[in-house]
């Protein structure tokens, strides 16, 4: 018969520091009253199909010469946080939304960058200087200039500095997460909304996987925003084409780049453009279109 040694049975009794490790960290893990950072979340897990990696990469041939490692940072410690840029068709400089909820303007070395508008009349340093969520700008041929702001959705400001006005909501369901935006030939808005459960949270929305995205479009002339996709993971980046008969929208959670038809026989449908090699944020023709 096996005998037990009860100095191995009692060795965690005899090290009370141990013991108390052991009870504290199965306490974080059960988090039995949802103190911790997932602790209010229900959270809804949902399974991707996304490409396999090996299928993926036959695709992507490596950058052996890392090009984006070597490229020149500029305006270091100037902006916080510049996601999408926009030229002013008057020539008085590039906008670009910051992190902290301002829309500034590039007007030249002497002057340096300017706020050209705010998203909030409560907008103040103290506040919102440590945002971590850009926006992303785009502008009209009026000179209005558009803005997909992650916390108060889509907005307008036109050619002189102010405040901008807000779409806050679609179909009576708040924008939460408005990310990025193209204009049409005819004035309409696409945008993407990431999230209909998260607010400009990266972190739950990767995590759970969810795939309550949307694209809308805002028309400004009837100032009706419409529906145009739903049940997308993380829609992210906007593009429209060249001759605007199709806009390609990125779902960063699948790291896929998709093409949605606004014009011709295929009016309507979606097509899977590209697996990508990584997760994808933004989108942009260059010269070759």
């Amino acid at each position: 018969m096996k005998k037990r040694n009860p100095l191995k049975d009692e060795a965690l009794l005899q090290h009370p520091c141990l013991l108390l490790v052991v009870l504290l960290l199965g306490f974080v893990i059960m988090d039995p009253f949802h103190m911790g950072p997932l602790g209010s979340h229900e959270f809804r897990p949902v399974k991707h199909d996304i490409g396999p990696y090996r299928h993926v990469m036959k695709d992507w041939p490596r950058d052996n010469r890392s090009r984006l490692a070597h490229g020149k940072l500029e305006f270091a410690d100037e902006v916080l946080g510049p996601e999408s840029l926009e030229c002013d068709i008057f020539g008085r400089g590039t906008c670009t939304g910051l992190a902290d909820g301002r829309i500034v303007r590039w007007m030249g070395d002497t002057i340096g960058w300017e706020t050209f508008a705010m998203v909030t009349a409560n907008w103040s340093e103290k506040l919102c200087a440590k945002g971590i969520d850009s926006t992303t700008s785009k502008q009209w041929k009026t000179g209005d200039l558009y803005i997909a702001n992650a916390y108060y959705g889509l907005l307008v400001v036109g050619p002189e500095v102010g405040l901008a006005t807000l779409v806050t909501h679609v179909q009576g369901k708040p924008i939460l997460f408005a990310n990025d935006l193209d204009i049409n030939k005819s004035g309409s808005i696409f945008f993407t909304d990431t999230s209909k459960r998260y607010n400009s949270n990266h972190f739950f929305i990767l995590l759970e996987g969810e795939a309550t995205g949307r694209l809308l479009r805002n028309d400004p002339p009837t100032r009706t925003t419409h529906l145009v996709l739903d049940g997308l993971a993380f829609p992210n980046g906007v593009q429209l084409s060249g001759d605007h008969s199709f806009l390609l929208f990125t779902e960063t959670t699948n790291c896929w780049l998709m093409k949605h038809w606004l014009e011709g026989p295929k009016t309507g449908n979606m097509e899977l453009l590209a697996n990508l090699p990584g997760s994808p944020d933004n989108v942009r023709l260059n010269e070759r279109g």
